[in-house]
């Protein structure tokens, strides 16, 4: 044993100074997440979110979300129109916590009785909910199997597949998700990949901060009517200077010609032709499509469609002086 010891003139071997080889340690397995929390997003944004996964496809031409609030939207949320093949393909965007094959049975039911179905190639649902569920996947194959019979291609989309797709799109998911899911998602090369991109915090701060801007800078340039009287008084606010219309009207063409009086008729109509054009030039009928009403805070709801009589002026060029609302032709949808 004493051999064995080392005498302290004669050094430390050089061996235990070097470093270890032959180093079988396993090193650490860090997953990152593979599903992104959709559920966390508001409505509005995952529509958005399933429009700028659709507009990513090949050979769209156009694609944007179909009605607003108070329309009529025949089962579906959006569509997209391919140039290769030429079709149209819709979809339908249920952001649900809770997804069963109830709901997908009851959205192909919608959508085969909507105006859409004669248009559409394909009919695609995007769900923020998963769908790996036993039940769920067999109400899809049994969609699936309806809308084949009808020639009209049928897919669903959950988490799993929406995510998928995400872990390629980085700016995607900064723009819904924030900067620290995109490092936390997609990893730390994607991170770099976005440089000095402004995240949708810093643009919606940045949106703010414009927006004030330009109230200072339009309320010092025209301070509005009437003049402040002396220097100091706070202008009128650019905003309170104009009101919301709560009333909104979309004319349509002429009302239908009437029909061409016979022979007989034709000895009365000259004795009474000076009063006709003399009529037609105070009132002209003009069909007007329909009346929306804004209610604070909603968007405008469809009221009923209705007729007025435009009366234009007696100089030629000029516009109408005044319209008069006829009581004829209401049509509540």
């Amino acid at each position: 044993m004493a051999d064995d010891i080392w005498p302290e003139e004669v050094g430390v071997p050089t061996w235990l100074e070097t470093p270890a080889t032959n180093v079988g340690i396993t090193l650490p397995t860090v997953t990152r997440p593979q599903i992104l929390p959709l559920n966390d997003l508001t409505w509005e944004n995952f529509e958005r979110l399933c429009l700028r996964y659709v507009r990513g496809r090949a050979h769209v031409l156009r694609s944007q979300l179909y009605g607003v609030k108070g329309q009529a939207q025949h089962g579906i949320d959006l569509y997209a129109r391919f140039a290769v093949p030429a079709r149209y393909e819709v979809y339908q965007c249920k952001k649900l916590s809770e997804l069963t094959g109830d709901d997908i049975q009851r959205a192909v039911d919608k959508f085969l009785v909507g105006k859409w179905r004669a248009e559409s190639k394909a009919f695609r649902i995007m769900t923020a909910h998963g769908i790996e569920d036993a039940k769920i996947s067999e109400s899809i194959e049994a969609a699936g199997e309806r809308l084949e019979a009808v020639g009209i291609e049928f897919e669903v989309l959950g988490a799993s597949q929406i995510s998928v797709w995400l872990k390629d799109q980085p700016s995607v998911v900064d723009d819904f998700f924030s900067r620290p899911w995109v490092e936390a998602f997609c990893g730390v090369g994607a991170l770099q990949q976005l440089g000095k991109r402004l995240n949708a915090a810093v643009v919606a701060d940045y949106r703010r901060e414009l927006k004030r801007f330009y109230e200072v800078l339009f309320n010092n340039h025209d301070p509005g009517i009437p003049v402040p009287t002396k220097i100091g008084d706070q202008e009128i606010p650019l905003r309170d200077r104009f009101v919301t219309p709560e009333v909104y009207a979309s004319l349509g063409g002429s009302l239908p010609v009437r029909e061409a009086p016979n022979k007989d008729s034709q000895v009365q109509a000259s004795d009474s032709q000076a009063v006709d054009e003399s009529d037609q030039r105070r009132s002209t009928p003009v069909a007007l499509q329909e009346i929306r009403i804004r209610s604070h805070g909603l968007p405008c709801g469809r009221l009923f469609r209705r007729s007025i009589h435009r009366r234009p002026s007696t100089r030629s060029g000029s516009r109408p002086s005044s319209m008069a609302d006829s009581t004829r032709g209401h049509s509540f949808p």
